[in-house]
């Protein structure tokens, strides 16, 4: 998976959480550096976690680069900056969920495995 934000203590902690889920963690700093890592990994990633507002872009185009890249990528957006609009425009984009900051670990630890468990059963569909 992808975890991209610019707050250098969040993600951190964000690797240290879902690398003792058992997952793979690809950290980012910057919505610049996430998108070279979605153009550049040789597989999609199942879930990209994305901070929405960044200094060099936004995540919201992240979202959409990924989901260009790979409709199966689940991707879920973070923010400390919640407005409806936001949420919305980010669903219609094809976001699996909005998360607001600051949010409960054991939440998103239960969100993170959701996603990558709807993109199991697509992968099975397809298959």
């Amino acid at each position: 998976m992808l975890v991209v934000d610019d707050e250098p203590g969040l993600r951190d902690m964000l690797s240290i959480l879902l690398r003792r889920e058992g997952l793979e963690v690809t950290l980012a700093p910057g919505f610049v550096s996430g998108c070279d890592a979605v153009k550049n990994t040789p597989e999609p990633y199942g879930v990209v976690l994305t901070d929405l507002v960044m200094p060099d872009g936004s995540g919201l185009d992240l979202l959409s680069l990924s989901k260009q890249r790979s409709p199966q990528t689940e991707v879920i957006v973070m923010t400390a900056h919640s407005t409806l609009e936001t949420a919305v425009d980010a669903m219609r984009r094809g976001a699996y969920d909005f998360v607001t900051k600051p949010f409960a670990t054991a939440e998103l630890r239960a969100l993170v495995h959701k996603a990558l468990e709807k993109r199991a059963i697509v992968a099975e569909n397809v298959r």
